[in-house]
């Protein structure tokens, strides 16, 4: 152990060096505490987890505010630089790290007169979470006893006796999982309770909901530390049972995003005292309702769309996990100190029940609940949360609860925000009131993406490309689109004359000259009303087809070509497809994606970016993803130019996702025997397969 100040003046005399260290994170306290405590250094930058660095930032009345904090900032100021996410490591961790620097201050934020009573003050009343305050002062300073130490306690502003306790709660303190301090009730359900509580392993606060539902449980009171839950007898307790299970599960599942910005994190999860418990990340801050309460009861456009726009993009992952929220109004969404949007009791929401006969009441609240929320098997799904997502972006806006939705199946008033007087954007009334709060199911978004799109992308673009449709006289044609006027690498189809032709699986530009080829003859069975139009409508015409009185499909072929440019394919097997963007950023928005092997043909270029037409979608394609389509030859010599470590896979197929055989070196070189687009079918060392030909060149024997 060393005598740090004399270690420092050892080596640099009068010198007062600076320190720049990466800290691990159980060592992080005691290494800072001894730099701070020599006073040698004048500047501190460090690589800490940013859980550590919240608390050392933590401003008073915060969640992550505490003695260690205090005890920095006391002799520091502390200056958060910039996050280090996980991918900027290897192996890759599960936190993200922060850099931080801590300068010395000149003078205490305050003058005490015992700077070390008070840091005794401090460890006591945070340090000591299992004890109550009045007994962590008595016990651990010596010099008040519980009576002084109650009555210095009401003088800084907090007293236990006005507290108001109900029997169904938990008591103040009460120690759950051996780990959660349990402090004052925050909120109360239909299907549960949320208090506040303090991780005594981590130190920092968080909030756990109990299962609790009303009119199917009770507490019974064991002496003073058994607090079981009792469920009542018979269909009820069955029903308390199968409720426990989905709460179970809920948590479970909600576990997988806590990685999204939108939704509150759950970090724990268990069982005791009969019921269950969720551990969820504690969201410093306000209600949506108290926020606008606090703001004139309603915002603007601008405002209300920046506080939804997390939660929409969360709510769209969440969906794809088959949860939905059910539970969507201002109650449930927090803003926190920072401005931030989280959508919070997902628990609670999540235990509708409603593959129960008629068992549990059906809880919603009126207003922000669409019909299907009211019929005990009504068909719900992400339309149910896309209704009450908008109904309370319409209450943020325009400062009204919107009518009762079987109110509106009687008499629908429900007003448009120009009828309300509320300066909005043309898109909001179609997209939030037409839309988004139609009482018909299929007439309502039925999805956050199709929401999202309405909201926030402009001129109709699309996240995922839709192919219209069209008929006359019972002849339905789909598919066909901008594919045949643009060239893209769709694959075209007839569906009404009772024929169905097989065909061989085509590449992006052989598609394209059989649509071409097909078109005319489309055209003359849909009987289109008209067929003349300019060169240059025909070159923009897009893949979006009007409605005209005779729904008539029409499409002008007369200047229709191959796309000129360069022809790409994706190599990337991502399971999700590759990203196309309105944008040439990985920061813009996405339009859709693609899957592995699909063609497409760049007309232009921005960096590695390319702008492209594809599957009904026009927009930026990272080409790192994607391979430059060669004019491969069969019957013809290749040599591997891939200086790749492994080598290139031999495939069973030609697909990146087929079975590998074996892998073959740089310079190898292979002879083709067919190909099939950028692959190449050859035998080498007793192996046949195919071989990707972006990854090698063409040669003449003589080369070799």
């Amino acid at each position: 152990k060393q005598n740090l100040p004399e270690l420092v003046h050892e080596h640099f005399g009068a010198l007062r060096p600076v320190v720049c260290a990466n800290l691990p994170y159980n060592v992080t306290s005691p290494l800072l505490t001894a730099f701070i405590e020599a006073d040698c250094f004048d500047s501190i930058t460090v690589m800490i987890q940013r859980e550590v660095t919240r608390r050392i930032c933590a401003p008073a009345n915060t969640a992550d505010y505490g003695a260690f904090g205090i005890f920095v900032q006391w002799y520091m100021e502390p200056e958060l630089l910039f996050d280090v996410p996980p991918s900027c490591f290897i192996p890759q961790p599960k936190v993200t790290s922060s850099v931080i620097r801590l300068r010395r201050r000149e003078k205490p934020p305050v003058e005490v007169r015992d700077e070390k009573l008070m840091f005794r003050v401090i460890r006591a009343a945070f340090n000591q979470r299992r004890k109550t305050l009045v007994n962590a002062l008595s016990s651990q300073l010596g010099v008040l006893d519980k009576e002084n130490a109650a009555r210095a306690l009401v003088n800084c502003g907090f007293d236990t006796k006005t507290y108001e306790y109900n029997n169904s709660w938990l008591p103040l303190e009460h120690i759950l999982a051996g780990k959660y301090l349990l402090g004052r009730v925050i909120g109360e359900g239909g299907f549960g309770i949320t208090y506040i509580g303090w991780d005594l392993n981590m130190e920092v606060r968080v909030a756990i909901k109990e299962y609790f539902p009303v009119g199917l449980a009770s507490r019974e009171i064991r002496g003073t530390s058994q607090y079981t839950i009792s469920s009542l007898t018979g269909e009820r307790k069955q029903n308390y049972r199968h409720g426990l299970e989905k709460f179970a599960a809920e948590a479970r599942s909600l576990a997988k995003f806590y990685h999204l910005e939108g939704i509150v994190a759950v970090k724990d999860f268990f069982f005791e005292n009969e019921t269950a418990y969720m551990v969820m990340e504690y969201v410093d801050g306000m209600t949506l309702k108290e926020y606008l309460k606090k703001h004139g009861e309603r915002l603007d456009e601008k405002e209300a769309l920046r506080i939804f726009q997390p939660v929409i993009r969360s709510l769209e992952v969440v969906h794809q996990e088959n949860v939905i929220h059910r539970d969507i109004s201002p109650d449930n969404i927090m803003i926190t100190r920072s401005g931030e949007s989280k959508l919070i009791d997902f628990g609670a929401a999540r235990m509708s029940c409603n593959d129960q006969n008629h068992t549990f009441t059906i809880i919603l609240k009126h207003g922000y609940a669409p019909p299907e929320q009211y019929q005990s098997k009504g068909q719900q799904g992400p339309w149910t949360d896309v209704y009450a997502v908008c109904a309370t972006l319409y209450r943020t806006m325009t400062g009204q609860l919107p009518p009762n939705a079987m109110d509106r199946l009687n008499r629908d008033e429900l007003k448009s925000f120009e009828e309300m007087g509320c300066p909005v954007s043309g898109k909001m009334t179609p997209a939030i009131i037409k839309r988004g709060m139609a009482l018909q199911i299929p007439h309502r978004y039925q999805s956050m993406a199709e929401l999202y799109d309405a909201l926030y992308l402009e001129n109709g673009q699309k996240q995922t490309g839709q192919c219209a449709e069209g008929k006359k006289n019972g002849m339905l044609v789909a598919g066909v689109c901008a594919a045949a006027v643009l060239g893209m690498a769709t694959v075209l189809f007839l569906v009404g004359n009772g024929k169905k032709e097989q065909q061989e699986p085509v590449s992006g530009r052989q598609a394209v000259q059989q649509n071409l080829a097909l078109n005319q003859e489309i055209l003359s069975e849909a009987d289109t009303t008209e067929s003349e139009s300019t060169e240059t409508e025909s070159e923009t015409q897009t893949a979006e087809m009007k409605e005209t009185e005779s729904e008539a499909i029409q499409i002008e072929t007369e200047a229709a070509t191959i796309p000129e440019g360069d022809w790409y394919y994706i190599t990337s097997t991502y399971p999700k497809g590759i990203a196309v963007r309105s944008a040439p950023t990985g920061e813009s928005e996405q339009i859709g994606r693609i899957p592995y092997g699909t063609e497409f043909c760049v007309r232009e270029y921005k960096g590695d970016w390319g702008y492209t037409t594809v599957n009904g979608m026009t927009g930026w394609i990272e080409l790192s993803y994607a391979a430059m389509l060669k004019e491969t030859k069969s019957e013809s010599w290749y040599q591997i130019i891939s200086t790749y470590k492994k080598g290139i896979a031999v495939r069973s197929e030609a697909t990146g996702e087929s079975t590998e055989l074996c892998r073959v070196p740089y310079g190898t070189v292979f002879y083709v025997e067919k190909t099939d687009r950028n692959w190449g079918y050859t035998t080498i060392n007793g192996i046949t397969g195919w071989i990707e030909l972006s990854y090698a060149q063409a040669i003449e024997v003589g080369d070799t």
